[in-house]
């Protein structure tokens, strides 16, 4: 057993601060001042205030640590809580920093040393021992061979050892004398510590990882793209210590936050049509306006100062802002005023209001020139009408 064994068990931080216990009543006076006190008092004054006080984060954050240092991580026989950890608790923003892998190594050797010393001295058979017993116990079943049960390999080992797991197995190890050891020991090469084959549970080491991924980017990246980027950081840090994957973690969120913001300074990104493609609006327009073609349809659509024209043969339809959204959503680049493309069809500036009539005009009397021999059918051929709508432009016809 070694620090490290606490980290796969218990899944802490284990950075390179090292908690300093040697100016020990120093740090007990800083902490008892961020409370009123003077003297320390029971685990269960901190306990009370966790369940019945309204208190800042930092509090309930000192409060809470105090209560699970106690009573889980370095347990001792008294109902008060050690003054060695208290230094370590009075800034907040630190303790992410500090190597608790090792401080709860520590306190087990001590505490077993205090235990073995004890008993020998007194001959009692009834002791207390000190430390973290779920970790020995932990690492004492992952050692034991079940045989046909299968034990899951994740880590931290916290995942999988919880509820009464713990205690229904280790009563498998009980002989008929009433001492543990009847089953078999394996060795580290068949156990779930083998060469670091193990995979990470989404705990500390990617926890919320995927939520602050979705955050940096935001709708600059498509959801499968944001899920790819975490199952690559999964993947490439499954088998890295904390240290490495926090490096990790903050590195790859500063680069998606520098190509999100440069991408948010090129240009929008917005989807088109129903399968969701999506395409990069330049935010810079010319004089002869941009167009996107889409898929090998010859269907053209332009925005001309928020509104989208749309033009296909002799037919001519305009649509408002809000008509637009109602349809098919539609990939459009912003474009400024410009002259008709003819070989394409195109009109990018539309004709005047006055000019309507005439265009109606001019488009009744050809319908009529080219239907005169059949005039039964002359009320069939109405010609096609032009939607218009206030401030809206309307393309003027084939030419």
């Amino acid at each position: 057993m070694n620090a490290q064994s606490v980290e796969f068990v218990l899944g802490i931080p284990s950075r390179e601060t090292i908690i300093n216990t040697k100016e020990e009543e120093a740090g007990k006076q800083a902490f008892l001042a961020l409370f009123g006190l003077t003297e320390v008092p029971t685990i269960k004054f901190f306990g009370n205030k966790l369940m019945n006080e309204d208190m800042s984060d930092d509090q309930i954050i000192r409060c809470f640590l105090v209560v699970a240092l106690s009573t889980f991580f370095c347990p001792t026989s008294s109902t008060k809580p050690s003054t060695k950890y208290m230094g370590a608790l009075v800034n907040v923003e630190q303790l992410k920093q500090l190597n608790w892998c090792m401080f709860v190594h520590d306190w087990e050797l001590m505490y077993i040393k205090k235990y073995q010393k004890e008993k020998l001295k007194q001959n009692r058979t009834m002791m207390t021992l000190g430390g973290c017993i779920y970790h020995l116990a932990v690492c004492c079943l992952d050692f034991t061979d079940f045989r046909s049960i299968q034990i899951p390999s994740l880590m931290p080992r916290i995942c999988v050892w919880k509820g009464d797991m713990v205690k229904h197995l280790s009563d498998m190890t009980i002989g008929r004398d009433g001492k543990y050891g009847c089953l078999t020991i394996k060795e580290v090469s068949e156990t779930c510590y083998k060469d670091g084959t193990f995979e990470w549970a989404s705990t500390i080491k990617n926890s919320n990882f995927r939520k602050a991924i979705n955050n940096v980017a935001g709708n600059s990246l498509s959801d499968k793209v944001k899920e790819d980027i975490f199952l690559a950081y999964e993947n490439h840090m499954k088998n890295e210590d904390l240290n490495t994957c926090i490096k990790a973690k903050g590195l790859l969120l500063d680069t998606i936050r520098i190509i999100t913001n440069a991408s948010g300074e090129s240009g929008d990104t917005v989807k088109v049509g129903s399968t969701g493609t999506e395409l990069n609006a330049s935010q810079q327009s010319n004089n002869s306006g941009d167009t996107v073609k889409l898929q090998s349809t010859e269907l053209q659509e332009e925005n001309d100062r928020g509104h989208l024209v749309q033009r296909k043969r002799r037919k001519t339809n305009v649509l408002s802002t809000s008509q637009q959204s109602a349809g098919s959503s539609v990939s459009k680049t912003n474009a400024g005023k410009g002259s008709t493309n003819e070989a394409d069809g195109f009109c990018s500036s539309p004709p005047k209001v006055h000019e309507i009539g005439k265009l109606k005009s001019d488009s009744e009397a050809q319908c009529q020139r080219e239907h005169s021999s059949k005039d039964p059918m002359t009320e069939m051929c109405a010609p096609a009408t032009s939607t218009f709508a206030p401030g809206n432009h309307v393309d003027g016809g084939g030419g």
